[in-house]
C-alpha cells in the first residue's frame, strides 16, 4: 500500500511538473506599490495589432513603517497608475478612493471606435471619471436616488428648526447666539436610528454622519445628554439642515459589456451600486439605457452578449442572493448560503466564489453543475480566455493560482517559487527564507504573494500574459508558451473534492478527482413509469400523507414512552434504597451521612443504571460496598462496564 502511494505521489508531481513549464517567468516587481483588489486592476491599449498594453491599477495606498498603517496621503486620495513592463509610465492623483477601474472602446455617434484608443473608466463613490492619453476627458455622476420616506420628513423637521432659529438670531436674541432646539435634534436623532435598527432602511451620507456624531460623548455635551443628542450633533444640523437632502449612488462593482455584433468593439459599463441598482451605461456621452432594482447591495456583477441583440448580467448581492438580468427582466436565480467572495461568467455558467473555500458553478437558468472544494481559502475568481479554450482562475491564500476548465483541474501555479528565488538571490538578505515574525519589509513577507488581482491577455507586446497583482503590492507575469496545451488535465489533487450535477438538477455523489477503490457510489435509478405514478400519487395526496405520518409518530412516541416506564416501575430497584436506609440507621456518624440515588437511563434494549453515593459529613467513610443486582430473567449486567 506505500509502495502504490509513494507511485501516485511521483506521478502526480511528475504531471505538475511537466504543466508547469507551459508558463515562462517573465516579470516579477516585488516593490511596485501596486495595492488593489479584482476589480481595481485592467489591461488596457489601442487597439492595433502589436500594441503595446498597459496596466491600470488603482492604488489603495502605500502601508506605513509596520506594513499595516495608513498612507501618508490618503486624506487626498489615492492614485491611479500606468505600468508597462517595469516601468512606471505615469500616476494620476483621484480624490476620492478608487472602486474599479476598466478600460473601454466608447465609439463615436455612429458606433464606430475612435481611433481604436480605450478609454479608463475610473469608478470613485458616485463619480465616474473618465481618462484618455493620460488626461481625464470628463467626469460624471450618477443621478441622485430618492431617499427614504422617513428620512425625509425627519430632515424637513430638522430644516424648519434650523430656520426658525437662524430667523431668530437674524432678529437680535438680546446679543446672544440663539441655537437648535435640543429636543428636536434628539428625537430626529432617536428617529433615524430606530428606521436604520429595525427596518435596514438606506439612510443618506447626511444621516449616517449624524448618527456617527453621537457615538463620541465630549465632556462638553453633559447638558445635552438627557435628550439623546450632543452638541456636535446640534452643530451639524444647523449646518445642513437647510440643504435639500441627496442620496448619491455609491458604485461598488463594474463590469464591461459589448454593445453591438460585428467587427466594431465598442463597449457598455454595467455598474452596481450601494442604493440596490444596477445600471447600464453607455459610452461615449455615458447615458443610462437601463436600470434594475434588486434586494441588497450589489457586491459583484458579471457580463456576457451583446446589448442590442441578447445579453446576460449576473449580480451577486451581500444578502448572498445572486439575480440575473436579461433583457429588462430580473429573476433570482439561487441563494447562496454563504456570501460570495468572486463571480465570472464562463461560456453558460457562473462560477461563483464562496467564503468557505468553496467554488460552485450554476445554469444561467438556476441549475446546479458541480461544486469545488478547494485546499485554501479563495482570494480571487477571474475569468481565463485563449483562442477555443474559456475556463476561470482561482488565486488562493496559499500563494497558487489554478487555471480550471469548468470543474476540471488544467493547470496550477506556485507564486511562491518566484519569492523564494527573489530572497536567495537577494545580496543583502538572508540566505534562509524569513518567517512572518522576523522584522523585516512587508513587500517580502510571504503572505505578499497572495494574489489580489488576476489577468490574463496582452501585456507590452505579449498576447499570453498572465498579470497577478499581489498583496504585499508586487505584480508577477507570467507568459503562456506558444505551443502550450491546455487540454490535459493535471494529476488529481487529493486535497480538491468536486461534486457535478447532472442534467435533470440532481447531485453526483463522490469526487470526481480520483475516488478510492473501495468507496461504492450508489446508482441513481432512472425514472421509470412507475416512478413517476408514484410521485403523482404523492403530490396529490401530499396533504392526507402528512397527516398520517404525523399521527403514526405521535402513536409511536406514546407506545415508546408507556413501555419505557412499565420496565423502570418493574426494575427491582429497591433493594438500593433499603442499603441506603440502614446506613442511615447505622451507629457510625460517618456511615449516617450517606446518601444514594438510583436512575435508570435509555430507552432500550440496552440501558444504563447509574448509582450516585455521596458523603456528606466531615469525616471520610471507609469500607463502603455498592453492590447492583438485577432480576437475571430480565436484565443482564455486564461487569466491564461497571465504573
Amino acid at each position: 500500500m506505500e509502495v502504490l502511494q509513494e507511485t501516485i505521489r511521483l506521478q502526480q508531481r511528475a504531471g505538475r511538473e511537466a504543466h508547469e513549464r507551459i508558463w515562462l517567468d517573465s516579470l516579477y516587481m516585488p516593490l511596485a506599490e501596486a495595492r488593489a483588489f479584482d476589480q481595481g486592476v485592467a489591461l488596457c491599449g489601442p487597439d492595433d495589432t502589436g500594441a503595446a498594453h498597459d496596466l491600470v491599477v488603482a492604488d489603495l495606498g502605500s502601508p506605513g513603517e509596520d506594513g499595516r498603517g495608513a498612507s501618508p496621503w490618503w486624506p487626498m486620495g489615492t492614485r491611479l497608475k500606468f505600468l508597462r513592463g517595469n516601468q512606471l509610465l505615469r500616476e494620476l492623483l483621484v480624490p476620492l478612493p478608487l472602486t474599479a477601474v476598466a478600460a473601454v472602446f466608447p465609439g463615436d455617434t455612429d458606433g464606430e471606435v475612435a481611433n481604436g484608443v480605450p478609454d479608463v473608466v475610473v469608478v470613485s463613490g458616485p463619480q465616474i471619471l473618465v481618462y484618455r492619453d493620460g488626461a481625464e476627458r470628463a467626469r460624471l455622476a450618477l443621478p441622485d436616488v430618492a431617499p427614504d420616506a422617513l428620512e425625509a420628513v425627519v430632515w424637513g423637521e430638522l430644516g424648519t428648526e434650523a430656520q426658525r432659529s437662524a430667523a431668530e438670531e437674524s432678529r437680535g436674541g438680546g446679543g446672544a447666539a440663539v441655537g437648535m432646539n435640543v429636543e428636536v435634534v434628539a428625537l430626529a436623532v432617536k428617529r433615524l436610528s430606530e428606521r436604520s435598527c429595525t427596518t435596514h432602511a438606506r439612510l443618506a451620507t447626511r444621516s449616517l454622519r449624524l448618527l456617527a456624531l453621537g457615538r463620541d460623548r465630549t465632556e462638553t455635551s453633559e447638558s445635552c445628554e438627557p435628550f439623546g443628542a450632543n452638541e456636535a450633533q446640534v452643530a451639524f444640523c444647523r449646518a445642513v439642515a437647510t440643504t435639500p437632502l441627496r442620496v448619491e449612488p455609491i458604485a461598488t462593482s463594474l463590469a464591461t459589456l459589448d454593445r453591438s455584433v460585428g467587427s466594431s468593439k465598442t463597449s457598455c459599463l454595467v455598474l452596481g451600486s450601494e442604493e440596490l441598482f444596477v445600471y447600464i451605461v453607455s459610452p461615449p456621452n455615458y447615458t443610462i439605457l437601463e436600470k434594475f432594482q434588486l434586494s441588497s447591495p450589489i457586491a459583484f456583477v458579471a457580463a456576457r452578449g451583446n446589448y442590442d441583440t441578447d445579453y446576460d448580467i449576473v449580480a451577486a448581492c451581500r444578502d448572498n442572493a445572486i439575480y440575473r438580468l436579461r433583457n429588462n427582466t430580473c429573476k433570482q436565480l439561487l441563494q447562496l448560503q454563504v456570501p460570495a467572495c468572486g463571480l465570472v461568467i464562463t461560456g453558460d455558467l457562473a462560477v461563483i466564489g464562496g467564503m468557505n473555500s468553496k467554488i460552485v458553478s450554476y445554469s444561467l437558468d438556476g441549475a446546479f453543475r458541480f461544486s469545488l472544494k478547494l485546499p485554501a481559502r479563495i482570494s480571487v475568481v477571474a475569468p481565463f480566455v485563449h483562442e477555443d479554450f474559456v475556463g476561470f482562475m482561482v488565486g488562493l491564500h496559499n500563494k497558487e493560482v489554478r487555471i480550471y476548465n469548468g470543474p476540471t483541474l488544467i493547470n496550477a501555479i506556485k507564486l511562491q517559487v518566484m519569492y523564494l528565488t527573489l530572497w536567495q538571490q537577494a545580496p543583502s538578505l538572508k540566505a534562509t527564507p524569513p518567517r512572518l515574525d522576523t522584522h523585516m519589509p512587508f513587500q517580502l513577507h510571504a503572505y505578499a504573494m497572495v494574489p489580489r488581482a488576476l489577468r490574463f491577455g496582452r501585456f507590452g507586446r505579449e498576447p499570453r500574459s498572465l498579470v497577478a497583482v499581489l498583496a504585499g503590492g508586487g505584480v508577477a507575469v507570467k507568459i503562456l508558451r506558444r505551443h502550450a496545451c491546455l487540454d490535459v488535465p493535471v494529476a488529481p489533487d487529493p486535497l480538491t473534492r468536486v461534486w457535478s450535477g447532472d442534467a435533470a438538477g440532481g447531485v453526483t455523489a463522490g469526487p470526481t478527482t480520483q475516488a478510492a477503490p473501495d468507496v461504492w457510489i450508489p446508482p441513481v435509478p432512472k425514472k421509470t413509469k412507475v416512478y413517476l405514478d408514484i410521485i403523482t400519487v404523492e403530490q396529490k395526496n401530499a396533504y392526507q400523507l402528512r397527516r398520517q405520518f404525523l399521527e403514526d409518530y405521535a402513536l409511536l412516541r406514546q407506545v415508546v414512552d408507556e413501555a419505557h416506564g412499565a420496565l423502570v416501575k418493574a426494575t427491582p430497584v429497591d433493594n438500593v434504597t433499603a442499603v441506603a436506609l440502614d446506613a442511615g440507621r447505622s451507629s457510625d456518624p460517618a456511615l449516617a451521612s450517606l446518601s444514594v440515588e438510583v436512575m435508570l437511563r435509555g430507552l432500550g434494549p440496552v440501558y444504563e443504571v447509574a448509582v450516585r453515593y455521596q458523603n456528606h459529613s466531615d469525616m471520610a467513610a471507609r469500607g463502603v460496598v455498592v453492590s447492583v443486582t438485577a432480576y437475571a430473567g430480565a436484565c443482564d449486567i455486564a461487569p466491564h462496564i461497571l465504573t
